[in-house]
């Protein structure tokens, strides 16, 4: 009798585990553990602004400062699809409320405002076919260093040389975007630019090198002048 029911309780054991297990497959809780990543919030902007930062309704930061600010935060990642939610810290108005797709690791997040008066937004994918392996694509903008400086010309000429080779010229009006360049990533020295007054032809900035390397994707440089004969080049993202 006692080994008759020994049995029988172990088999009882062995049924509700197999139930049990058979219950959370079928509900699909699986512990999920959280994964690490680094996420670069970039401003390039021409209006001054505060930005709050949450993703999935987390704060991240409520000090993205710009015109041109970075701030990195670590987040937990458990799904692939998070919501990001910026917002300006003084008006409490939103400028950005859209899904992205989350990922381990380092990854950069650009809010552009490339006009006085335009709503801050992450830059458009480029209608553009992407690069090839190993290279990446850069078009220039003509704008202001700060937006109280002025501009010096209403527009400029661009000579752009690749590997030591002219390839074009483009006349850029203020805010204006050249069309993009595809270049070797690996080379510093690649891609060279020329800046002229497209009146009287004469060469405004002669010393602009080192444009290319290390860039990944599309990326969109500045030109601005801080003075009459001299022209700088930034990246903006």
């Amino acid at each position: 009798m006692f080994s008759l029911t020994k049995k029988m309780a172990v088999t009882a054991l062995a049924i509700f585990i197999t139930a049990g297990f058979s219950h959370c497959s079928k509900k699909g809780e699986v512990i999920v553990e959280p994964s690490l990543a680094n996420y670069t919030f970039t401003t390039y902007t021409v209006d001054t602004f505060r930005f709050k930062v949450f993703i999935n309704g987390n704060l991240l930061t409520d000090s993205l400062l710009s015109p041109a600010s970075s701030v990195s935060k670590d987040v937990f990642l458990t799904d692939i699809n998070g919501q990001l939610k910026i917002i300006d810290a003084k008006t409490k108005q939103t400028y950005i409320d859209t899904t992205i797709q989350l990922k381990t690791g380092r990854s950069n997040i650009t809010v552009l405002q490339l006009i006085a008066g335009q709503k801050p937004a992450l830059p458009p994918t480029p209608n553009e076919p992407p690069p090839g392996t190993g290279k990446y694509k850069l078009r220039i903008q003509y704008l202001q260093a700060t937006p109280t400086t002025p501009f010096f010309y209403d527009s400029i000429k661009c000579i752009i040389r690749k590997g030591g080779i002219t390839i074009d010229s483009v006349v850029l009006a203020r805010f204006a975007l050249s069309p993009y360049y595809e270049l070797a990533n690996s080379l510093s020295n690649d891609f060279t630019l020329r800046v002229y007054d497209p009146v009287t032809g004469a060469p405004i900035d002669v010393s602009m090198n080192s444009i290319g390397g290390n860039y990944s994707g599309f990326n969109t440089a500045r030109i601005y002048g801080t003075s009459a004969t001299n022209y700088l080049i930034g990246r903006i993202y």
